[in-house]
């Protein structure tokens, strides 16, 4: 009779344990999708300039720089999941340096102008001049800010405005994303990070 409780013990925890790894992998797949989309549709978007015979060759040239960055954005994805499971193994290293953060948000805009253009929205870059370099991961920072920005571009009527700003806040630099979108329902703020 103990034999069988032990039994019956191991075989809830192992149902237990199956059925977390069936969550984390789908908040994995649900994350890998969501930030995908962006650079794809980057991509399509720069495709579908370089198929305009009306096309300028700066047209042209910065289409194709922007397909360059969405698959430079995919590979830090790629090296995002990789860090994952460094993270899972205790051996995740933050590749933390000096940035500018103008060139930052520059990089940001320039990867999320295809859509933005497809959508005829206009993005207002504002960087306070004299700002201090700050320390980071610049791929992860390049992965937020693209999130953000492609939020952004998603939610954002046609014709509408994304503002880009950073600004110094004391000993920090703080950096803004707004739009003048219709914002996120009050239910779903708590969940915002998640």
């Amino acid at each position: 009779l103990a034999g069988r409780a032990a039994l019956l013990l191991d075989n809830a925890r192992l149902y237990r344990e199956a059925q977390s790894a069936i969550a984390k992998r789908d908040e994995l797949v649900a994350f890998v999708s969501h930030d995908l989309k962006n650079p794809i549709q980057v991509q399509l978007a720069a495709c579908s300039v370089l198929r305009r015979p009306e096309a300028s060759r700066e047209q042209l040239a910065l289409a194709t720089e922007a397909i360059e960055r969405s698959a430079l954005q995919m590979q830090r994805l790629i090296a995002g999941l990789l860090d994952l499971a460094r993270l899972d193994a205790g051996r995740l290293s933050v590749r933390g340096r000096e940035l500018d953060v103008a060139d930052l948000l520059q990089e940001a805009v320039c990867s999320i102008a295809p859509l933005a253009e497809q959508k005829s929205v206009a993005i207002e870059r504002r960087v306070v001049s004299g700002l201090p370099l700050v320390r980071g991961d610049r791929e992860q920072l390049l992965q937020v800010l693209a999130n953000l920005l492609g939020n952004a571009v998603k939610f954002v009527a046609t014709g509408g405005k994304i503002g880009l700003s950073a600004d110094r806040d004391a000993e920090l630099v703080r950096v803004l994303v707004s739009d003048d979108g219709p914002g996120i329902v009050a239910e779903d703020l708590d969940r915002v990070f998640d």
